[in-house]
């Protein structure tokens, strides 16, 4: 269990370097800095609840999960 945890992490960890900062480029074109964070944490949030879901590559998957939360 411990092992599945530490892989789920690190997946995690995988996605947020690799899309962050075009998720947060996106969410500021759309929202603006006001609410842009929030979107941002959001969207994330999603994802790691979600993690099972996220395809390869995951970075359309999150613009669209960002757009909803928008």
């Amino acid at each position: 269990m411990a092992t599945a945890g530490l892989g789920a992490h690190r997946r995690y960890d995988e996605i947020w370097q690799a899309c962050a900062p075009r998720v947060q480029a996106y969410v500021l074109r759309h929202c603006g800095a006001d609410g842009a964070d929030d979107v941002v944490a959001e969207t994330f949030l999603v994802a790691w609840r979600r993690l099972g879901e996220v395809p390869e590559p995951a970075l359309p998957w999150l613009l669209v999960v960002a757009r909803n939360v928008i």
